[in-house]
């Protein structure tokens, strides 16, 4: 089933787009400026129509962690756009692990809350009903 979009995106054409391979090493090993650009390619990518199913948990262990503004501005992009469920209709559990860190974040940096809060409120009614239902 195809799922709707509501954004295309069409990037220059004399442009190479780089592999999944590729950007899961940057995302990985690169500097944060290589991770920055990684990030941004990765967006491009998803909102452009591509599938990269194994870029989310390499998101969420080596992007997640940093403590760089514009990672962090760009990971709220990436979590609008990142598909969220399974194509039965379920929740990824990856996305329990999100709703967990950001928790964890608004817990220990309660200055930060209101930052994530609509974000986190949108994820966790996904994730609690998941869970408890």
């Amino acid at each position: 089933m195809e799922l709707p979009c509501y954004t295309l995106l069409q990037g220059p054409s004399d442009s190479e787009l780089p592999s999944e391979m590729l950007l899961r090493q940057n995302l990985e090993h690169g500097d944060v400026n290589v991770k920055i650009d990684a990030l941004k390619k990765t967006i491009q990518l998803i909102l452009s129509g591509e599938k990269l199913p194994g870029i989310l948990m390499t998101v969420i262990r080596f992007v997640m962690p940093l403590e760089d503004h514009t990672i962090k501005k760009l990971l709220l992009v990436f979590w609008e756009i990142v598909p969220k469920t399974t194509p039965e209709g379920k929740l990824l559990q990856e996305m329990i692990l999100i709703c967990d860190a950001y928790r964890k974040v608004s817990v220990s940096r309660s200055s930060r809350v209101l930052v994530y809060f609509p974000f986190y409120c949108l994820l966790f009614s996904d994730c609690r009903r998941c869970v408890y239902s």
